[in-house]
């Protein structure tokens, strides 16, 4: 069977590397349990423990991940890593924008979907903002109001489903 090599946070894209393959008897693997072959290109679709089986429930495939038609992948800086953290792979939320000077806030964005997240490591924005990056699938014209949101605002997320 088919598990983790070491934790594997939301988003990862599965590497061979990620992997490792230990016997158990056949009554005490999991159903669902993918090969090596399957799981190599898949998204981790929530946390993964180290030696935590890999199955169908765990993984995305990156087919699913992809933009459709119209659609661009957008790479979201969220200021707070905590909501950020509230995310997964496939969420579908709403990007709210919120002006510091005025305090007002708007919806720049509906109804996008998370595609990857990845890993915290602490790196900071070309702005020199903290926070989470967060990468979400968008109709081209959406995209570039996200940009524009993402220099001249505080962004969060409202969840939509």
């Amino acid at each position: 069977m088919v598990v983790a090599a070491s934790p594997l946070p939301a988003g990862t894209v599965i590497e061979a590397a990620d992997l490792v393959t230990v016997a158990v008897p056949p009554e005490a693997a999991p159903a669902g349990r993918l090969t090596a072959d399957e799981l190599v290109g898949a998204v981790v679709a929530a946390p993964v423990d180290a030696r935590e089986p890999l199955t169908t429930r765990r993984i995305v495939g990156a087919s699913a991940l992809a933009p459709t038609e119209g659609e661009v992948t957008v790479p979201l800086r969220l200021p707070d890593a905590g909501v950020a953290a509230l995310l997964g792979v496939g969420d579908v939320v709403d990007v709210l924008a919120t002006d510091a000077e005025s305090g007002t806030t708007r919806t720049a964005a509906r109804d996008v979907r998370v595609v990857a997240l990845p890993p915290d490591d602490g790196d900071v924005g070309a702005a020199g903002l903290g926070g989470r990056l967060v990468v979400v699938a968008a109709p081209r014209e959406t995209a570039v109001t996200l940009a524009g949101a993402a220099v001249h605002h505080y962004l969060t997320i409202a969840f939509t489903n």
